[in-house]
């Protein structure tokens, strides 16, 4: 579900670390691809979960809320490599970090509607006496 969210923050990650390009990825790659995956189970286990009487947009807040310690780890993890970049880079990827972010919820947001518009799955049928 997130996984253009966590590619464009891995890509901001990358984007922010110093050229060349070193053989073995910088060890910040492995702790962003780790929080991402732990954001996008939070997500994907709450979802589910969020009261029908709640708009797509405060469905998407209230997973957010309830996922905030797995985004504050991504975040914290993005800054961290961010922190490492040449100053003049670091103001873009941090935008873009804020933007994928923003971009995150909309998806869920976006996710709840196509669930809450997806028809019920059909009932099985009792079995038939013979």
């Amino acid at each position: 579900m997130l996984s253009s969210t966590f590619l464009t923050l891995l890509m901001a990650a990358q984007a922010a670390t110093p050229a060349p390009v070193p053989a073995a990825p910088p060890p910040g790659v492995a702790k962003i691809q780790a929080s991402a995956n732990a954001l996008s189970t939070c997500i994907q286990a709450k979802i589910t979960a969020v009261p029908a009487d709640l708009t797509p947009e405060k469905g998407a807040d209230h997973v957010m809320a309830a996922c905030k310690s797995e985004q504050t780890a991504l975040e914290q993890a993005v800054e961290t490599m961010i922190a490492t970049a040449p100053a003049d880079r670091q103001a873009a990827a941090r935008k873009q970090m804020a933007d994928s972010m923003a971009a995150g919820r909309t998806q869920i947001a976006q996710g709840l509607s196509m669930m809450r518009a997806a028809p019920p799955a059909p009932l099985p049928s009792p079995p038939r006496p013979q």
